[in-house]
Order: C-alpha cells, then sequence, then structure tokens
C-alpha cells in the first residue's frame, strides 16, 4: 500500500520590507445597493445608500450619472471610486459640470484614460490648493507646457503635500541627476516613495556599477519595475557576488531616516 504524499508546497517568494504586504486588503467593490444598474429596481428602495435617497434620483443622481457616462466613464468605472462614489453622484449637478470644466482646463481630455483619476482630484482639491501645486511645480523649472503635461500623465501629483512633491523632485534631480524635462515626461516618478523605493534602488544600482557588474542604465526603467521584477533582476543574480548586497538593499528599504548620499562611500 502506498503512502500518500503530502503535496510539495511552492517555495514562499523572498520578500524585502519594499514588497508590498501580502495580506493588504484590496479595495472592496461598492455595494450592490449603490450600483447605478439597481437604482431602477422598486426592491432597492430600502437598501439604496440614504445620501442617495436624500437627494432624489431623477433630480441629481441620475443627471450626474448620464454626464459621467457623457465623459466616457462606465458604470463599473464609476464604482471603482469606492467611497466617492456616492458623493459625486449627489453633489450638486452644476458643481459636478464645473468640475469636470477644471479637468478639461487642465488638459485631461475626457474618455481618456486619466480622466476619471484627474476627476477625484479635482473634486477633492479647491482650486486655491490646485494653482499652489501647479506654482510649486513651474518653481522647479517647470513651463507651464510641462506642468501640463504632468496632469495629462499623472493627475494625482496634484493631490500630494509640498512636501512629498519637493523631497521627490530634489532627489530625482539632485541624487539621480535629472533634467526637468525629463521628470515631465516621466511624472510618476513624483509619486514613488523616495525612502522605500527611488533610493534603495538607486543605491543598489549604483554599487553594482562600481563593481563593473552593470554598465550605463536608465534609471527610471528600473525605478518603474515592480518590486518582484527588480529584486529577481538586480538583487538576486547578485547577492552571491556582492556580500551583503541583499541585506543592504534591505535595509535601505527600512530606513526612515535616510542618508542620501551613503551609497557613493559603499
Amino acid at each position: 500500500m502506498q503512502q500518500r504524499r503530502s503535496p510539495t508546497s511552492a517555495p514562499a517568494p523572498i520578500r524585502t520590507p519594499c514588497s508590498p504586504s501580502s495580506a493588504a486588503p484590496s479595495a472592496s467593490p461598492l455595494p450592490t445597493s449603490l450600483r447605478p444598474s439597481t437604482w431602477t429596481q422598486e426592491s432597492s428602495a430600502q437598501t439604496v445608500n440614504s445620501s442617495l435617497l436624500g437627494v432624489g434620483l431623477d433630480r441629481v443622481a441620475k443627471p450626474n450619472l448620464a454626464l459621467l457616462q457623457q465623459c466616457g466613464l462606465s458604470a463599473s468605472d464609476i464604482a471603482a471610486f469606492n467611497m466617492y462614489s456616492a458623493r459625486l453622484l449627489t453633489m450638486n449637478p452644476k458643481q459636478l459640470r464645473e468640475t469636470v470644466k477644471r479637468v478639461e482646463e487642465l488638459g485631461v481630455e475626457p474618455g481618456t484614460r486619466m480622466f476619471p483619476h484627474a476627476l477625484v482630484v479635482i473634486f477633492l482639491k479647491s482650486k486655491d490648493a490646485v494653482a499652489s501645486r501647479m506654482q510649486l511645480l513651474q518653481k522647479f523649472g517647470f513651463s507651464q507646457d510641462d506642468v501640463r503635461e504632468i496632469v495629462r500623465k499623472a493627475p494625482y501629483v496634484l493631490g500630494f503635500s509640498d512636501q512629498k512633491v519637493q523631497g521627490n523632485m530634489e532627489f530625482l534631480m539632485k541624487d539621480v541627476g535629472l533634467d526637468v524635462s525629463y521628470i515631465a515626461q516621466r511624472p510618476v516618478m513624483m509619486m514613488y516613495s523616495v525612502e522605500r523605493r527611488l533610493l534603495p534602488r538607486l543605491w543598489l544600482l549604483n554599487v553594482l556599477k562600481k563593481k563593473g557588474l552593470l554598465k550605463a542604465f536608465d534609471y527610471c526603467s528600473k525605478a518603474a519595475l515592480s518590486e518582484k521584477h527588480f529584486v529577481q533582476k538586480f538583487v538576486l543574480p547578485y547577492k552571491d557576488v556582492v556580500p551583503g548586497l541583499a541585506d543592504g538593499y534591505a535595509s535601505k528599504c527600512s530606513t526612515k531616516a535616510v542618508d542620501r548620499v551613503s551609497w557613493q562611500d559603499e
């Protein structure tokens, strides 16, 4: 009689402090009672969100839904806004039209992939706050066209704090050596964490380059890799060749007080 073998378990993935937690909860979908497809069903009247019932479907919610759909958003797109869905659908229709207009004036066209993201940012930020953020970008040398390019590609930059924007810009310009026109074409670099992503990767890539294991590299393309792919491509192949490389990278990822020039002495 053959003994039953327990199934071989897959090896645990190598993780670093830079890796996203696998236990992190995913964004929950909008409750069924808030989904537009259920609004016309009489059975949903008792469970529909109170904010929708309070404003009236015909007078506010349906016109707002129609406007959002005219802008290229599907019902699932709107539901993906999660906690912002009800607020967008129940706000004064005139205010929603003004919000859409503000997004268009920033150069983000309805129907584009970034339009829903820009809509949420502009919905949450006052005109003065947006103007202040755009002025801050211009102080770093971005032209008005550069700023519009940034907003078109990465509208969430407008939602970050001044400290976040300034910290990323100083790192990219001083430590990495990028110019503003280059950053304007790759504004996602302004969204990454300096401490947990940008600096640890710069440190590791420069160590490999100094050891002769890596030639000149495009930093932005390496910074844009997922943590899993970055580790597989630049940490694991060299962890035995360069003693302490993996531990050093993990330490950089978890360090809060960062010495931004420490890699030069390694």
